[in-house]
């Protein structure tokens, strides 16, 4: 007579199985968290490229001097004027100098994004207006204000 055999896993092969498919998972979910937020970043300052061109622009049309509400003053310039990113922090403008100047400023969610200067307006909306969303705030609980990690300057 022959011999019987069985054939299958073993506990400990599908143990390993397992563990190797749950570390691939967890990588592969890290991952594509920081991907989402690097893509949102990117928005974030192609939407401050587009308003920097465009604050040039108005500068240039219109008498040398920047707006002190770019919201309302690019219209004419930009087919969709960009006020807040892709989770609603709106984005941070500040005339300075009478007009011969500006800064531009948004919320940049990982740190690698940020420039060396933040700023942190008297306010949670910003000078002009827009919305306040918990995500957009300091995560100290003590400001209750936006901090804008990546900021543009006038040239």
């Amino acid at each position: 007579m022959g011999k019987c055999t069985k054939s299958g896993f073993t506990l400990v092969e599908l143990l390993v199985s397992i563990t190797i498919i749950m570390v691939l998972t967890v990588t592969a979910v890290v991952n594509y968290g920081n991907a989402q937020k690097n893509a949102r970043d990117a928005k974030r300052k192609a939407d401050l490229e587009k308003i920097r061109v465009a604050l040039e622009l108005y500068k240039q049309d219109l008498g040398g001097t920047y707006p002190a509400n770019y919201r309302n003053s690019l219209v004419g310039y930009l087919d969709t004027v960009p006020t807040a990113d892709p989770i609603g922090c709106p984005y941070f403008y500040e005339q300075k100098e009478m007009g011969a100047s500006y800064r531009l400023g948004a919320h940049m969610e990982l740190e690698r994004n940020c420039t060396q200067e933040k700023t942190n307006p008297t306010n949670c909306e910003g000078q002009d207006g827009g919305g306040c969303d918990k995500r957009c705030l300091d995560p100290s609980p003590s400001t209750g204000k936006i901090i804008f990690n990546y900021v543009i300057h006038s040239p």
